[in-house]
């Protein structure tokens, strides 16, 4: 018996699709016209014709997700009399709240300071730039264990569920500490905590109270997406380089946007929802 997806996984399924869509158009585009880095060798043709064939390639992508935009403000903002950007700006100010806003502040406040210390070679306290290349490396580890933390948060906390709970998400953060802090240093092992609180904070936040499980898978295939589609329109893939805090910007800002927003529970009921029994024989 087939079994209809909760409608925010639906929804955010077709804004991954049209987002990746996009950005493999977008990252030849951007590196022809050297908003991002890139070598002369990179490309088998002039700089202008791969320009062009990039925009063809995000085209498609741009189509689904203002597609999939139009019909939110459709359902969510349908007061006709006003013009559409009116309608969007209403659609996207009555979705933030002060958990939205409390969920989305600490990765805003690493995007700005990722952002100052690209364009101006500065962080606070006074450091140079270098100081945030790290972050990256950071993060990925903490993506790959969020899927581990988040499922051993869930155990029920009943009877000795609540010492199983305790000891293993205990036993699972104190390993990834040790692994960044042997590697890295203690000041990454800091990093690493205040990468993994922002994430548990915007679960806590901004999830509903059903269907837990599919939110915590949820949430991490969009950081995990995010970070490697964002991460593939830089040079420099090796998590270790200058690029690091232009990528760090960008990411940290669409997930700040996507926690600000509430986007991970965005449901749409209209034209765009699948529908399994449509599909039944």
């Amino acid at each position: 018996m087939s079994k209809e997806l909760p409608g925010n996984v639906q929804t955010l399924g077709t804004i991954c699709i049209g987002w990746m869509i996009l950005l493999c158009g977008l990252a030849p585009f951007l590196s022809a016209i050297d908003v991002i880095p890139s070598r002369d060798a990179d490309f088998g043709a002039p700089r202008p014709i791969v320009a062009v064939i990039g925009l063809l390639i995000a085209s498609p992508g741009a189509w689904i997700l203002a597609l999939v935009l139009r019909c939110l403000v459709r359902e969510y903002a349908p007061e006709k009399n006003q013009s559409f950007p009116l309608r969007l700006f209403g659609f996207l100010f009555s979705r933030v709240g002060w958990k939205q806003f409390g969920a989305a502040a600490p990765h805003l406040i690493l995007a700005v300071q990722m952002f100052v210390a690209w364009r101006y070679n500065y962080v606070v306290p006074d450091l140079k730039a270098d100081a945030l290349i790290p972050v990256m490396g950071i993060e990925f580890v903490v993506i790959h264990s969020t899927a581990f933390l988040g499922f051993a948060a869930l155990i029920k906390w009943e009877g000795w569920g609540r010492f199983l709970k305790i000891g293993c998400f205990g036993v699972l953060l104190a390993i990834y500490v040790g692994i960044t802090a042997g590697n890295i240093s203690w000041s990454a092992a800091g990093i690493f905590l205040y990468l993994t609180a922002a994430k548990f904070l915007g679960y806590r936040m901004n999830s509903p109270t059903d269907h837990k499980k599919t939110m915590i898978g949820l949430r991490w295939f969009v950081t995990f997406l995010l970070f490697m589609s964002i991460g593939m329109c830089f040079e420099d893939r090796s998590l270790k380089g200058p690029s690091n805090v232009p990528f760090g910007f960008f990411y940290f800002t669409v997930l700040g946007l996507f926690e600000l927003f509430d986007f991970y529970n965005l449901s749409l009921k209209g034209k765009l929802r699948w529908k399994a029994a449509n599909h039944r024989r």
